[in-house]
C-alpha cells in the first residue's frame, strides 16, 4: 500500500493502535506531495491536464486526512474514558454517580423500581398504596442520614445508612439514588420499589472496603425484630408483622453470589459480606425491605384465630355439660381454621 496503511495493525494496548494511527497521517502527507511532484513532471494520463488531476487528488487526500483525524480523535475520546473509569474503580473511586448507578442497575435491574421525585428534604420520595394502606419510601439527603419506610397506619420505620462521609445523594438512572464514595471504597445507594419496600444497596468497589455493615433501626412505637431461620428479619408490632429484611444477598462483578448474612445487635441490622482471594470486583450486596413480604400478618391473624378456637375446646372440656358452649367452640376452631385458610391463600 503506497502510504504505509499496514501499520496499523491491531494491538491489545489502547495507546498502540492510536500511537500507529497518528504515524499513518505524515504517511498520508507524504503521498501527497508525491502525486503533486509527479503532476508537476507532467507525468499525467493523455487528454488530462496536471493541475486538474492534481486539484481532484488533492481533494481527495485532504478528505482522507480528515476522515482519519476524526476517527484518531474518536477513538482518543474513548481510550480515555474506559482508562479513566478502570483506573477510578481500581483506586476505589467512582468516577461519575452515572457510573455509580449502571453497576448496581447492572445487578438489580429496573422493572420494579418505583417512580419517584425529588422534594425538599429528600432526593426521591416513592408513594404506594397497597391492600393494607399507603406506604412511602423517602430516601435521606446524605449518606449519614436515614432511608424512612412507612407502613401504612402502624407508624414509620427507618434504616440508618452507613456512610462515614456525608455525600449528597444524587438521583439518576430509574429512581434510583447514589450516594458515592459514602465510605472508603465504598458506595452507597437506594432503591424505591414497587411493592412499597426499598432497597439500601452497598457497593464494595475494591478488597479495601470493609465486609461488616451497620444499619441502625428506628422502630415504629411497640415494634420488635425476630431473626428467622431461613435468615430474613421480621419487624412484628403484637400479632401483626409489618414486614421483613428479606434474606441478604450479593454479587460480584462476575455475577457469582458472595456468602453473605444478617445478625442484629439490639435494634441495628449487621449484614456481613465474605469476599475472598476470588472474588472479582466491584460486589453489590443488599438489604431489602418487604411490607408484602408473604403479607405474613394474615398468617399471623389466621394462627391467632385458631389458637383461640383450641382454647376455646379445652373449656369445654373441662365443662363438657355445657353443650352451648361446645358449639361455640366448634365455630371458633372453624372459623379460626377459614382465617388460617384464608390468610395462606391470601400469602
Amino acid at each position: 500500500m503506497t502510504w504505509q496503511a499496514k501499520r496499523l495493525a491491531l494491538d491489545t494496548r489502547p495507546a498502540a493502535p492510536l500511537k500507529r494511527g497518528i504515524e499513518f497521517l505524515p504517511a498520508l502527507d507524504r503521498g501527497h506531495d508525491e502525486f503533486r511532484d509527479r503532476c508537476t513532471e507532467n507525468r499525467s494520463p493523455p487528454g488530462m491536464k496536471s493541475s486538474r488531476i492534481y486539484a481532484m487528488k488533492d481533494v481527495e487526500m485532504s478528505s482522507r486526512r480528515s476522515m482519519v483525524a476524526v476517527v484518531l480523535t474518536a477513538a482518543a475520546s474513548s481510550a480515555l474514558f474506559l482508562s479513566t473509569a478502570t483506573e477510578a474503580f481500581a483506586q476505589g473511586t467512582a468516577p461519575t454517580p452515572q457510573q455509580a448507578v449502571h453497576v448496581v442497575e447492572k445487578v438489580t435491574g429496573t422493572a420494579d423500581l418505583a417512580p419517584a421525585a425529588a422534594t425538599a428534604s429528600s432526593p426521591a420520595r416513592a408513594v404506594t398504596q397497597l391492600p393494607t394502606g399507603t406506604v412511602s419510601v423517602v430516601a435521606p439527603m446524605t449518606s449519614t442520614g436515614a432511608v424512612a419506610l412507612t407502613v401504612g397506619q402502624q407508624g414509620t420505620l427507618t434504616l440508618g445508612l452507613p456512610g462515614t462521609t456525608a455525600v449528597t445523594g444524587v438521583r439518576s438512572g430509574d429512581s434510583t439514588v447514589v450516594y458515592p464514595n459514602a465510605a472508603e471504597g465504598t458506595d452507597l445507594a437506594v432503591q424505591p420499589t414497587k411493592n412499597g419496600g426499598a432497597r439500601t444497596l452497598i457497593t464494595l468497589k475494591d478488597a479495601a472496603a470493609s465486609t461488616t455493615w451497620r444499619f441502625p433501626l428506628g422502630l415504629p412505637q411497640g415494634a420488635e425484630v425476630h431473626r428467622q431461620s431461613d435468615g430474613r428479619i421480621l419487624v412484628v408490632k403484637g400479632a401483626r408483622v409489618l414486614g421483613a429484611f428479606e434474606a441478604p444477598w450479593a454479587k460480584d462483578a462476575n455475577g457469582r453470589a458472595v456468602p453473605t448474612g444478617y445478625r442484629l445487635e439490639g435494634t441495628t441490622l449487621v449484614q456481613v459480606i465474605a469476599t475472598d482471594a476470588n472474588t472479582a470486583f466491584p460486589v453489590v450486596a443488599d438489604p431489602w425491605w418487604d411490607p408484602t413480604s408473604w403479607d405474613t400478618s394474615c398468617l399471623v391473624d389466621g394462627l391467632g384465630a385458631i389458637g383461640g378456637g383450641l382454647g376455646a375446646i379445652g373449656t369445654v372440656a373441662g365443662a363438657p355439660e355445657t353443650g352451648g358452649a361446645s358449639l361455640a367452640a366448634t365455630g371458633s376452631l372453624i372459623a379460626g381454621a377459614g382465617s388460617a385458610i384464608a390468610g395462606l391463600k391470601d400469602c
